[in-house]
């Protein structure tokens, strides 16, 4: 059995996509995937926690065989360490700000005296004493026999 081959510019230049993806090794771990498409992507298997897991470097040639083997050591590192190499990633993707939910569809006042105020984005509904106590009756109801659903 011999000592497996490194990757070289060439060989990462010229790799071909086949009909299924396949992997061109370059050691401790790391590999080139090539997709019948023609993209190609950098990953890296590791074992963390007993899990085996995967990581991507990126798409060559934005990410060259220099850079992919230095995501690689960087990588290795953080594993002598103690340190899922995933885990920056899931903190980002964690601590991304998220779209911000629409803010109140309406908001409900109520004042002392009974009236009800209803306030969305393009109007406002106040209803008097009466008509909130019927609202609030309405609300609290329960449906009548053969009625459920109905409105």
């Amino acid at each position: 059995m011999g000592v497996p081959m490194r990757l070289n510019d060439a060989i990462v230049l010229n790799a071909k996509p086949k009909e299924k993806p396949y992997k061109l090794t370059d050691g401790k771990g790391m590999f080139l995937m090539v997709m019948p498409n023609g993209n190609k992507f950098w990953r890296l298997k590791y074992y963390f926690d007993g899990r085996e897991n995967q990581i991507s470097f990126g798409e060559y040639p934005k990410i060259s065989l220099k850079e992919a083997r230095r995501l690689r050591d960087e990588a290795k590192i953080s594993l002598k360490s103690g340190i899922d190499p995933m885990e920056p990633r899931r903190e980002a993707r964690k601590n991304r700000k998220k779209p911000e939910a629409k803010k109140n569809l309406f908001n409900l006042s109520l004042s002392g005296d009974g009236e009800l105020t209803i306030e969305t984005t393009s109007r406002i509904l106040c209803l008097t004493a009466p008509q909130t106590d019927a609202l609030r009756s309405f609300l609290i109801a329960t449906p009548k026999e053969g009625k459920e659903g109905a409105i």
